[in-house]
């Protein structure tokens, strides 16, 4: 089951939009709160504006998701969410200068294609940071990036859901241009 953290607040460029394609795609997903969920595979921390960082920051503080990370548990943390959760496990957040556009970067020697809106290093979008058995990946790409990008989606969850050749394609085109 993947879990989407604090829903309400973690959806600033419509990260839920990833959970319905779950779960169109037959894989459990459920809101993650301040109650320990068990059976989580994977988790879900979409983007948040300036105030929702303020909230997630204060709600992380006695949260058990770092010791979820420690036993094993794989976190996609999308845009300033991942800036967030990078210092909650003692992780250094990459930010440089601001920046608003489609791009291709590379991970794990493959590429990956999205949008960037925000303070982030264009040298490094993607950051693994590995918690004892688990791992926090900070992407700073933003909205459905593990839509658009089928094997990062099998990289972090180790699901593969529909074909969606089309959609990356039209990032893969928004990107070079």
């Amino acid at each position: 089951m993947i879990g989407f953290l604090f829903p309400e607040i973690c959806n600033q460029q419509g990260d839920q939009g990833y959970r319905d394609w779950l779960e169109n795609n037959g894989v459990s997903t459920c809101a993650v709160e301040v109650e320990r969920v068990s059976g989580l595979t994977g988790l879900v921390v979409g983007d948040v504006s300036e105030q929702g960082a303020v909230v997630l920051e204060s709600l992380l503080e006695s949260h058990w998701l770092k010791t979820e990370m420690k036993n094993g548990l794989t976190v996609l943390a999308i845009g300033r969410a991942g800036q967030i959760l990078s210092k909650l496990v003692g992780g250094l957040p990459v930010i440089d200068s601001y920046k608003s556009q489609f791009v291709k970067t590379e991970f794990q020697g493959k590429s990956l294609y999205g949008f960037v809106n925000g303070r982030h290093d264009l040298e490094n979008l993607i950051v693994e940071t590995n918690v004892e058995k688990g791992s926090l990946i900070s992407c700073a790409l933003l909205g459905p990036v593990a839509v658009v990008n089928p094997w990062f989606e099998t990289y972090c969850f180790g699901l593969e859901t529909a074909s969606r050749g089309d959609l990356t394609g039209h990032y893969k085109k928004l990107a070079g241009d």
